[in-house]
């Protein structure tokens, strides 16, 4: 064998052994759409982009009032789950009590 044989196989194995762990995601998790993992489901879409324009907020200061990296910001605005402090932190970086939590947040 030469040395330069080793090499494709590897990355074949790495290739089939990431497909298998993909497929046994979905699987476990119930994974209607095949070749989605189960961390990129999106779920029901929020209000947080459309409350953060109407203050005339950037995603960037929304992030610092709330205390969140932009790139969480940008993940919820885009209906990623996320956890329900994070929830709770830009309820109130947004202006707004739990009681109103409905608001930005629909149906979670």
């Amino acid at each position: 064998m030469k040395d330069g044989d080793a090499k494709p196989r590897i990355y074949s194995l790495m290739a089939m052994t990431a497909g298998l762990l993909h497929s046994n995601f979905n699987r476990a998790f119930g994974q209607k759409r095949p070749g989605a993992f189960f961390w990129e489901r999106k779920l029901d879409k929020n209000a947080v982009r459309k409350i953060r324009e109407s203050l005339l907020v950037s995603k960037a200061e929304l992030a610092r009032k709330a205390g969140l990296s932009p790139i969480t910001i940008d993940r919820v605005e885009n209906g990623m789950g996320c956890r329900m402090e994070t929830k709770r932190k830009i309820i109130f970086a947004l202006g707004f009590d739990l009681s109103d939590k409905t608001k930005v947040f629909p149906g979670g």
